[in-house]
This record gives structure tokens, C-alpha cells and sequence, in this order.
């Protein structure tokens, strides 16, 4: 009794914890994305970032998959309020080997400044000299001033649908199941859920691996899986399947969305040269799509009292998202500047990746191969 009144307690030091974690992960994925996404080589810009998924995705899974088959086995009973306690030990434990793991890399490792000088030059160079695919009239749009830098805020638009799209699906998926295929004793929600988790993960694996290939462009690939994720998936769940189709159908897409969200995120910082860094605090924020929209996803739920019909939401949010990729693809002034950056030479790289040092210089450099090749 006493350990279970002190877990009831500690709820309000839990809750305020999670406000802590929560804060500094958007911080730190609000650095760590465009650090990701611009430093390097421009033309694996796409593929750096959805590797970086790939692996925050599995780590999700494996961590959903240790919790869910602890409380599986041990959550029942009058210890459960000490197995409980041990997740939060393992957690907690975890989190402080991580920590200390991380340590080393960040006080002895070198660790080189992106600066606006080294994106202005990066931009010059692939959208000014080196590039032979821009028109004139797009060579010096990275020069513009932010609130003119329209492809970023089209990107961001579409990003704040699709996280909203994929945030209400994962949400509302458990009632989905249980209102069209078991009941909550079969399936029980932290399986429905890791399942999820694991269609994301697979997704971001598949996807990633074809960029790395370099068999589709990124926008064809964006087009390619929103098309595969919305009008042949969930759509058909919402307005032909149920049951069991149903619901594979949505797991299905969920494989299809998990590329989008990555690849937007990059598409819309390509060629913002000075603007790179707010451009990626803008990109971040569209995050809050997914609280937005699923709270209409169960008003939604709560007017119709469908739990099919409510899929409608994510499937109207991924169509708006869709029209950013046939945009992308078919508009010159999208589809020019990031193809320049997905055909840049392998030798244009930022100051820092060739000299180092935690601060690096600035401006662009090119290696001899590539200064060859330009002559």
C-alpha cells in the first residue's frame, strides 16, 4: 500500500519530467536535424537524414519491445506496482548508460560549426557555378530574403499535415482494431502498438535503402509513397475494407508514410543557404500537427461514432501532403534546385568536412578530383 501511494505521489514529478525530455528533444532535434541534413556532401543530404530515422526508429521498437514483454509477463498480480517500478529502474538505467556512452564522444570528439558563410557558399556553388540543370532565373534564389524562400514554407505546410496524418493514425489505430477486429484482451494495446512502431521502422529501412541506391529521385519517391500510403491504402480502409483488410491495409501504409516525413524535412531546407537554421527550427515546429490534428481525429470519432469513418482525417491531411509531392516533382522552380543538389558533385562539401577542427573555416572547398573535373 505504502509503495503504491508513493507511485501515485510521484505522478506529478513523472509528468514533469516528460515536459523536461520533451523540451530538450525538440531542441536537440531542432540542431541535430539540419546538422545532419547540410553537413556533407549535398547529395546524400536525403539519405543522411533518413538514416538518422532509420536508426531512432529502431531504437523505438526495441524499447517499446522491452517494456511491452516485461508487463506482459510481470504486470499482473499485487507486485505489479513493483514491476512497475522496476520498468522505470530499467528506463532510467538505460538513459544514464547512454548518457556516459555519449560523454566521451562529446568532450574528446571534434565536432565542426555549421555557419551561415559555409551554407551561402555551399548554395553558390551548386546553385551558381557548378550546376548546369538551374535555370538562370532560380540561380541566385537562395540570395532571397526568408519569408521569399517559398519552397521552404510549402515543405513546412506539407510537414505539418503529414506528421498530423501519421501522429492521428498511430494514435487512433488501437480503436481502429478493437472496433473492427478483436477485443482488448486478444490484442492488447502496447502490441497494436509496437506493431505500429515496427511498420515505421520497416518502412524507414526500405525507404532509406532506395535512396541509397539512387533509384528514385526523392521527389518521385515522395510521390511514389504518399500515392502508395493514401489512394491505395488508406482510403481503401475507410471507404471499401474492414475487419482484417482493414486493418492490414493501414499497417501497410504506415510502411509507406514513414519515408515522407525525413525526406520533406530535407527537401525543404535545400538550396536556403543563410536560412538554413530558422528554415530547420520552422520544419520542426510543424510537429505540432500531431496535436492538433488528433484531437480533431476524436472529435471526429466522438460525433460519428464510427471508428472507419474517423480514418478519414489522416486519409483528407495525406491528400493536401500529396499535392506537395506532385508540386515538387512537376514544378521547375521545386524540382530544379533539388535536383542541382541530388546531382552534386561528390567533391562539394562543407569547409569543415575537409579541414576539421571544431569551429572549421568558411565558405565551401572543393577537392582536386572534383577541380579536375570542372576543367
Amino acid at each position: 500500500m505504502a509503495s503504491t501511494l508513493a507511485v501515485t505521489r510521484s505522478q506529478g514529478v513523472v509528468y514533469g519530467i516528460f515536459v523536461a525530455f520533451g523540451i530538450s528533444l525538440g531542441m536537440l532535434q531542432t540542431a541535430a536535424n539540419v546538422y545532419i541534413t547540410v553537413y556533407g556532401t549535398p547529395r546524400h543530404s536525403v539519405f543522411r537524414i533518413n538514416f538518422a530515422h532509420c536508426i531512432s526508429g529502431a531504437s523505438a521498437v526495441a524499447a517499446s519491445a522491452i517494456t511491452f514483454l516485461i508487463g506482459q509477463v510481470h504486470w499482473r498480480g499485487p507486485a505489479s506496482t513493483a514491476w512497475a517500478c522496476l520498468v522505470l529502474a530499467i528506463q532510467w538505467s538505460t538513459c544514464a548508460l547512454a548518457m556516459y556512452l555519449n560523454l566521451p564522444c562529446w568532450s574528446r570528439g571534434v565536432i565542426p560549426e555549421i555557419t551561415d558563410a559555409d551554407m551561402q557558399n555551399l548554395a553558390g556553388k551548386v546553385l551558381d557555378g557548378e550546376s548546369r540543370s538551374v535555370s538562370h532565373r532560380l540561380v541566385n534564389s537562395h540570395r532571397l530574403p526568408f519569408f521569399k524562400q517559398y519552397r521552404l514554407f510549402i515543405a513546412a505546410a506539407a510537414r505539418f499535415t503529414y506528421v498530423g496524418a501519421q501522429v492521428a493514425t498511430v494514435a487512433y489505430l488501437d480503436y481502429y482494431v478493437h472496433g473492427n477486429l478483436v477485443d482488448s484482451t486478444t490484442l492488447p494495446g502496447g502490441k497494436v502498438l509496437l506493431i505500429a512502431l515496427g511498420t515505421l521502422a520497416l518502412g524507414e529501412i526500405v525507404g532509406t535503402a532506395i535512396i541509397a541506391s539512387r533509384i528514385l529521385r526523392p521527389t518521385m519517391l515522395l510521390l511514389v509513397c504518399l500515392f502508395s500510403a493514401n489512394v491505395a491504402l488508406l482510403n481503401p480502409s475507410v471507404l471499401v475494407f474492414g475487419g482484417i483488410p482493414g486493418t492490414v491495409l493501414i499497417f501497410l501504409s504506415l510502411v509507406f508514410q514513414a519515408i515522407c516525413s525525413p525526406t520533406i524535412f530535407a527537401l525543404g531546407l535545400l538550396g536556403l543557404a543563410t536560412h538554413t537554421k530558422p528554415g530547420a527550427g520552422l520544419m520542426n515546429s510543424t510537429k505540432v500537427g500531431g496535436a492538433c490534428f488528433t484531437s480533431l481525429m476524436l472529435l471526429v470519432a466522438s460525433r460519428s461514432g464510427n471508428v472507419n469513418v474517423t480514418m478519414a482525417v489522416p486519409a483528407g491531411l495525406l491528400c493536401i501532403c500529396y499535392v506537395y509531392a506532385i508540386v515538387a516533382v512537376c514544378s521547375k522552380q521545386y524540382s530544379e534546385v533539388v535536383n542541382a543538389f541530388w546531382e552534386a558533385p561528390d567533391g562539394i562539401v562543407s569547409a569543415q568536412s575537409v579541414s576539421g577542427g571544431r569551429n572549421g573555416g568558411h565558405g565551401v572547398e572543393m577537392d582536386d578530383r572534383a577541380d579536375a573535373s570542372s576543367k
